[in-house]
C-alpha cells in the first residue's frame, strides 16, 4: 500500500534527513494546488459546491457523480482518497490519508469529523453510512509503551509506540455524535454506535452499542428489504 508523499516528506523532516532535489520539486509543485484549494475551500453556496466537485475530480483518486464537498473541508494525501457517488462531506471535516480512505455511496460525514488513515491502515466506510458530527476515526494512534514518548507528531516514529489497524464501517451503519473509532475496529452491517462512544473492539452487524461499546440491543432490519431500497 502506497503511503502519501506528504507523509514521507514530513517524516524525513522530523528525522532530520536530507531532502533531495525531487523532494523540493514536489513541495514547490504543490504551491499552485494549495492556493487553489485555499480559495475553493471557503467558496460559498452552490458555486462553491460545483467548483469543489470539479476540482477534486482531478485532485483526488476518485470522485463519483453528484458528490457534495462542503465549505472548510481539508484533504491530505489526495491521491489516496475515494469518494463514491452521492456521498456528502459536511463542513470543516479533515480527511488525512497516509494510506487510503474510501467513502461509499450515499454516505454522510457530518461536520467537524476527522478521518485519519494511518500507515498501512486503510479506512473504508461503506454505503448508506451516517457519521455524526465531531466524530473521530483513527486507524493509527499513539499508545503507552516502555520508554516511549507520547508527545505528538514532531517526535520520530522510533521514539513512539504506535498502534495500527485498518478500520471498516460496513453498509447501513451509524456512528453517533462525538464518537471515536480506534485502530483495528470493524463496525458491522447496520450497527449503531450511540453518542459519545469510544469503540476499541469490533461491533457485530445490526448491534446497537452504548458509549462503552457494550451491546444493548439489535436493530430490526431485514437485509433483503434494505437491498431492495438501494
Amino acid at each position: 500500500m502506497k503511503n502519501s508523499k506528504e507523509y514521507e516528506l514530513f517524516h524525513k523532516f522530523i528525522d532530520q534527513k536530507k531532502l533531495s532535489f525531487l523532494d523540493y520539486f514536489f513541495v514547490i509543485s504543490q504551491i499552485p494546488y494549495d492556493l487553489i484549494e485555499y480559495i475553493l475551500r471557503n467558496l460559498p453556496g452552490a458555486l462553491g459546491f460545483k467548483a469543489r466537485q470539479i476540482y477534486y475530480k482531478i485532485r483526488l483518486k476518485k470522485v463519483g457523480k453528484n458528490v457534495l464537498i462542503d465549505a472548510g473541508v481539508f484533504f491530505s494525501g489526495h491521491k489516496n482518497i475515494v469518494l463514491d457517488d452521492f456521498c456528502y462531506i459536511d463542513k470543516y471535516c479533515l480527511l488525512n490519508a497516509v494510506s487510503s480512505i474510501k467513502i461509499g455511496k450515499k454516505t454522510h460525514i457530518s461536520s467537524f469529523c476527522v478521518i485519519h488513515a494511518g500507515l498501512n491502515s486503510p479506512v473504508e466506510i461503506g454505503n448508506y453510512v451516517g457519521v455524526a458530527a465531531n466524530s473521530k476515526i483513527h486507524s493509527s494512534s499513539e499508545s503507552i509503551g516502555k520508554n516511549k514518548r507520547m508527545s505528538g507528531p514532531m517526535v520520530p516514529l522510533s521514539q513512539k509506540n504506535l498502534k495500527y489497524g485498518p478500520i471498516t464501517i460496513n453498509d447501513e451503519a451509524f456512528i453517533g455524535l462525538n464518537s471515536s473509532i480506534l485502530p483495528g475496529v470493524e463496525i458491522g452491517y447496520g450497527a449503531v454506535v450511540l453518542p459519545n462512544a469510544v469503540i476499541r473492539k469490533s461491533v457485530n452487524k445490526l448491534s446497537v452499542v452504548d458509549s462503552n461499546g457494550k451491546h444493548i440491543m439489535n436493530r430490526e432490519i431485514e437485509i433483503s428489504e434494505m437491498e431492495k431500497l438501494s
